[in-house]
């Protein structure tokens, strides 16, 4: 897909800079899905999405990047020791908690990342019959040691799949 081809290359160059001494870890987490969503039948779009920006970000010199599993042992025991509720695994993850955290950069901290990257399909249009989609992509990449947003970004395309 189009769109996470330019989204990776808007954060590989924050995520050179940041890696330059030595490498460091960047979870991404599912997209939470805004209402002006037309779920595919054809494909899943979460995963799409997912994948065309683990590719890019993969390439990064010095940076290690994962994918988020509610699977991961970090996790489960965090929710064993009720540390972490259930209910935080789903998206949105770039959201504020209430007492001002990020809900990406707590779980980061649990993984022991150093990075997070969470966002929301804002809108996504696709005409099965032209092949032609639209879509609207919010991002938000999180430095994990102290919850600062490094790049917060916005972007709308239109291509074929």
């Amino acid at each position: 897909m189009k769109k996470g081809i330019l989204i990776g290359a808007l954060l590989s160059g924050v995520l050179t800079v940041a890696a330059a001494q030595h490498t460091r870890e960047l979870v991404i987490f599912p997209f939470g899905t805004g209402s002006n969503v037309q779920v595919p039948e054809e494909f899943n779009l979460n995963t799409e999405l997912m994948n065309a920006l683990y590719a890019q970000l993969k390439e990064i010199p010095g940076i290690y990047v994962m994918r988020f599993k509610e699977t991961n042992p970090a996790v489960r025991r965090a929710l064993d020791e009720n540390r972490l509720r259930r209910d935080r695994l789903n998206p949105p993850f770039n959201v504020k908690e209430a007492d001002g955290t990020w809900r990406s950069a707590r779980i980061g901290q649990i993984l022991g990342v150093n990075y997070v990257l969470a966002g929301s399909i804002e809108e996504f249009r696709y005409d099965p019959t032209t092949k032609r989609a639209t879509i609207t992509v919010s991002l938000d990449l999180v430095q994990v040691s102290d919850g600062a947003v490094v790049v917060s970004l916005a972007e709308s395309g239109q291509g074929r799949l």
